[in-house]
């Protein structure tokens, strides 16, 4: 099949799953979706710019005229395509499903949503979809829609000698720095080697972003907006800091080397992040903040501690047991590995 596969490039989570549709013997042809100009979808903003944003869409329509843009002056958009996979979507519309379907009446089209509808609304033109897929589990509830966790990828040489007991690696969001640092304390009394790092490459304020922050601050609004700012000048003191982002080998390196696994989610999120499905493949254990993993199969207090982002709290006796595996959780699991996963997007 040729495949346009339109994608946000976060982290460069997409390139496993370019490079499996291309094993596979697919053409694979990558566009970035990107949030365009007068967005209105994103939850956050406040009432009157979402507002305004929505009459200047309305007006300009730039969601239209970047596509039209993009297929006069990409020749990819004058060749034939089977399929088209869109993850997230923030700059789809219609009417570039339309161009492709006048020159390709056949195609079938897919999108997979990462992240939550509570943070933006992906969701605005997904009945023109053949097939939609979320990760968040709130989502597939009120969307009806096929709920999907993050791939995993197998090892050629998954044995690795444990360095650490416990890891974590991601981007500064939502107190992840508050709740690492008092896991850390916690550990450092037990005397248990840790590895946490926190990506964040702008850790200076624009004039904007100042005053955005002492707005917010007056207003008593946008608490986890104040929480990135205020997590910004103790994390630039901080051996957590990481301002190059790792790959996604070597965030799965890390992960091998560790006996258990830090996971801090979006409070808003009901999905799992990646490092979670990757731990459970890799047997590994999980500390996490995120209390819908109860709600998957693989879910067992011997592996998973739930523990309150506020006033986080491990046991040392989770950490001193060994990673139990089941039969229904490796059943589950290996369906997530993305030879298995991607055919959820290429066969209908």
């Amino acid at each position: 099949m040729r495949i346009l596969f339109l994608t946000q490039k976060y982290l460069d989570l997409y390139k496993p799953i370019q490079l499996e549709l291309e094993r596979l013997g697919h053409i694979v042809i990558v566009e970035e979706d990107k949030q365009l100009k007068f967005d209105y979808k994103l939850k956050q903003q406040i009432i009157v710019r979402k507002t305004i944003n929505k009459q200047l869409t309305h007006i300009f329509k730039p969601h239209i005229t970047y596509w039209k843009k993009k297929i006069k002056n990409d020749s990819n958009f004058s060749k034939s395509f089977d399929l088209l996979f869109v993850i997230n979507g923030c700059s789809f519309h219609p009417y570039l499903l339309n161009y492709l379907k006048n020159k390709n009446p056949q195609i079938k089209s897919v999108l997979y949503v990462w992240d939550t509808s509570k943070y933006y609304d992906y969701y605005t033109y997904y009945k023109v979809f053949n097939k939609v897929v979320t990760f968040d589990l709130d989502d597939s509830t009120q969307y009806h829609i096929q709920y999907l966790p993050f791939y995993w990828i197998a090892l050629t040489n998954p044995s690795e000698a444990k360095q650490y007991k416990v890891s974590m690696i991601g981007s500064n969001h939502d107190g992840r720095f508050e709740i690492v640092t008092k896991i850390a304390n916690q550990l450092n009394n037990w005397g248990y080697k840790y590895f946490f790092k926190i990506y964040e490459p702008n850790l200076t304020c624009t004039l904007f972003t100042k005053l955005k922050y002492r707005l917010c601050k007056i207003l008593n609004i946008k608490p986890e907006f104040i929480q990135h700012i205020d997590s910004l000048h103790p994390l630039a003191k901080s051996p957590f800091l990481l301002k190059e982002k790792l790959t996604i080998q070597e965030t799965e390196n890390i992960i091998l080397k560790s006996e258990c696994i830090l996971d801090t989610d979006r409070a808003s999120q009901t999905g799992t992040t990646p490092r979670v499905i990757w731990a459970i493949a890799f047997k590994k254990k999980i500390i996490s903040t995120n209390k819908n993993l109860k709600r998957l199969p693989f879910y067992t207090p011997n592996n998973i501690l739930i523990i309150d982002r506020n006033q986080p709290k491990i046991t040392k006796e989770f950490l001193s047991t060994p990673y139990i595996e089941s039969i229904k959780t490796k059943q589950y699991i290996d369906k997530l590995e993305i030879k298995q996963w991607i055919k959820n997007f290429t066969e209908f």
